[in-house]
């Protein structure tokens, strides 16, 4: 991990599980962390814990390219530039195959596969 200290790092999927401990981690590790996700209380939550310099938020969605635009921008705004990018969000169906949930499905790729190519293009 020394390597990880003032490097900026992007974290979608922040507000809750690996995002979220991942976060810590590299903040307790010197990083700058730009935190995304839906839920902005949570994200809120993340940074003042964090303190002042050490993060920042946007709420936003993976699967729609200005947020994830507006996401780097504000990473380049407030720390000078990127060094990583943790396209975290996912999502995960619950059910069986034959339940046929094909909307889920599709929200599934949406944001799995999906986000991760728009998170790369907003950069």
């Amino acid at each position: 991990m020394e390597n990880i200290k003032g490097k900026v790092v992007i974290i979608t999927g922040a507000s809750s599980g690996i995002g979220e401990e991942t976060a810590r981690i590299l903040v307790q590790n010197g990083a700058k962390i730009v935190l995304s996700a839906r839920r902005e209380e949570r994200l809120k939550t993340l940074v003042n814990e964090f303190g002042t310099g050490q993060a920042v938020y946007l709420k936003s969605d993976v699967t729609n390219l200005e947020d994830m635009k507006s996401l780097v921008s504000l990473a380049k705004e407030c720390f000078g530039r990127v060094d990583v990018l943790f396209a975290n969000a996912g999502i995960m169906p619950a059910g069986n195959l034959s339940e046929l949930k094909v909307d889920d499905w599709m929200s599934m790729i949406e944001t799995n596969i999906k986000g991760v190519l728009m998170m790369m293009n907003g950069n």
